[in-house]
C-alpha cells in the first residue's frame, strides 16, 4: 500500500467526504497492487472482538481483500509525519511565500473595491446630471424616457455599491490565517498525532 506517493503528490486518490475518526486516512491511501484507492472496516475476528482494517476492494485487484491492520498503516504513516522535518531556509521560504501570496491578495481587494466604488460615483454623477435634464423638460415621452433610465441607473449603482462591500479582506489577521500552516509544517506529526479530525 502506497503512504510515501500521496506526501509527494504522486498519487490519484480522491478525498473522499465520509472520512471519519475511525479512519482518518481513508481517501489518502492507494493500494500499491493496482493503484485504487483503499477502502476501511471494521471485521470481527474469531475471538468476537471488532478490528479496524483498510483494504483494497477494487475488482482484479491481485491483492483484493488483503486487509492492513489500521494500527499498523497508521503507524507506518506517522513515522513518515516524523522524517518531514523542514530545514530553518525551507521554514523561512514558505512563510515568505505565505505572505507574499497575502500581500497580493491585500492589493488585489484593494483595486477591485477602489474600481467598484469609483464606478459607483460616476453613477451618481449620471443620476444627479439625468434628474437635472428631467427637471427642465416637460414632454412627457421624454419625462418616461429618463425615469425609466433613471431605475436602470439607480440599480446599477446598487449593484456596484453591493460589490464594493462584498470586496474584503479575511476578519483574521495575517498570523492567525497562516499560524496553522506555519505550526503544521514545523512539526507535521504533532498534528497528526494530536489534532482533531478536521485538523488530520
Amino acid at each position: 500500500m502506497i503512504i510515501q506517493d500521496r506526501l509527494k503528490g504522486r498519487a490519484t486518490a480522491p478525498v473522499r467526504k465520509d472520512i471519519s475518526a475511525d479512519f482518518p486516512l481513508r481517501g489518502f491511501l492507494i493500494c500499491e497492487a493496482c493503484g485504487y484507492p483503499l477502502t476501511a472496516c471494521w471485521a470481527r475476528g474469531r475471538s468476537g472482538k471488532k478490528n479496524p482494517y483498510y483494504l483494497c476492494q477494487h475488482r482484479g485487484c491481485s491483492d483484493k481483500g488483503k486487509s492492513i491492520p489500521r494500527e499498523e498503516l497508521e503507524q507506518l504513516f506517522g513515522d513518515l509525519l516524523k522524517k518531514l522535518v523542514p530545514t530553518q531556509q525551507t521554514f523561512q521560504l514558505a512563510e515568505n511565500m505565505f505572505k507574499a501570496a497575502w500581500e497580493e491578495r491585500r492589493l488585489t481587494v484593494l483595486s477591485e473595491k477602489k474600481e467598484w466604488l469609483a464606478k459607483a460615483k460616476r453613477l451618481e454623477k449620471n443620476i444627479d446630471s439625468l434628474i437635472e435634464r428631467l427637471v427642465q423638460t416637460s414632454d412627457e415621452r421624454i419625462q418616461a424616457a429618463y425615469e425609466k433610465r433613471l431605475a436602470e441607473l439607480h440599480q446599477e449603482r446598487a449593484i456596484a455599491e453591493e460589490a464594493a462591500a462584498s470586496v474584503a479582506l479575511p476578519d483574521q489577521s495575517y498570523e492567525e490565517m497562516f499560524e496553522h500552516a506555519m505550526v503544521f509544517l514545523s512539526n507535521p506529526y504533532k498534528i497528526w498525532e494530536n489534532g482533531q479530525l478536521q485538523t488530520k
